[in-house]
């Protein structure tokens, strides 16, 4: 790990990165609001993220050669690759906060390109339901990155 990331890695921590395995925020780490459904799972292919919110969206990383995933908890995923670390750890309810190497794209979109409108800002990407119900809104700087949710943009 680089000295970005001081963490101390247990060899007993759960470490499989696979389809479906539940990836939310934990009630021991502050409120919670299960109405917004701002819960995602892990995706089928690569590293991805996939939230279940009314119309729903994937964060992916795409990283160009597999890692060797270090944790994968239910509120902590951490994988280590030869460019540098993907980490994603909810910050709160409603947002994520992590890091991915410069070499990786972040990936924002809907599951289905008709629930929604997406465009960038900046370096903001964000996605909004047709319905006006709900805007997810990814933000980087350099290797740093935050995904947040909310009624609207």
């Amino acid at each position: 790990m680089t000295n970005l990331m001081q963490l101390h890695v247990e060899k007993h921590l759960p470490n499989l990165w696979k389809e479906g395995a539940l990836f939310a925020f934990s009630g021991y780490d502050g409120p919670t609001e299960s109405r917004s459904q701002f819960v995602a799972t892990l995706g089928a292919s690569g590293y991805s993220l996939l939230f279940h919110t009314p119309q729903r969206r994937m964060l992916t990383f795409e990283a160009s050669q597999p890692g060797d995933v270090r944790i994968a908890t239910g509120d902590v995923l951490l994988t280590e690759l030869e460019d540098g670390e993907i980490l994603a750890v909810y910050h709160s309810w409603h947002t994520l906060i992590g890091l991915a190497p410069l070499t990786f794209n972040l990936d924002l979109s809907f599951e289905k390109s008709d629930e929604g409108t997406a465009w960038t800002d900046n370096n903001q990407f964000i996605t909004e339901a047709t319905n006006g119900q709900g805007a997810v809104v990814l933000i980087r700087d350099r290797e740093r990155w935050a995904l947040a949710y909310g009624k609207q943009v």
